[in-house]
């Protein structure tokens, strides 16, 4: 009979904000497709904001790793929505904005419940 032999824990990734924010915005990309881009004032605008928020609660000892997929899901689908609302190949600032609002507020897999934006509410 085999011997069990105990599995070791792993240790946790620790998460920059910098590696959040560029795994958010590939992530929304991918939801966007390859013939669509975000406009260039939409990251001059948003990113230091949404980098001050993630480093908020990184140092307040909140948890990326086990938030990670739902925030995922809700950038692809970002992503996706902004796609809708776009008839040309650029997402300007005011439509990924408007997006934006409405899926940090009401997503349902935000990782504090629809209607929380944990991560990027700022």
């Amino acid at each position: 009979m085999a011997r069990k032999i105990p599995k070791t824990k792993r240790a946790k990734k620790k998460y920059t904000a910098e590696e959040i924010l560029d795994l958010w915005t590939t992530t929304a990309k991918a939801g966007l497709g390859a013939d669509k881009h975000f406009a260039r004032a939409i990251p001059q605008k948003l990113n230091r904001k949404l980098l001050a928020k993630i480093q908020e609660r990184l140092d307040a000892g909140d948890d990326f790793g086990k938030d990670k997929k739902k925030t995922k899901t809700v950038a692809k689908d970002l992503g996706r929505i902004c796609r809708m609302f776009t008839t040309g190949r650029t997402v300007d600032l005011d439509t990924f904005e408007l997006v934006f609002e409405f899926v940090k507020d009401n997503h349902p897999v935000c990782p504090v419940g629809a209607g929380g934006g944990g991560w990027c509410e700022i």
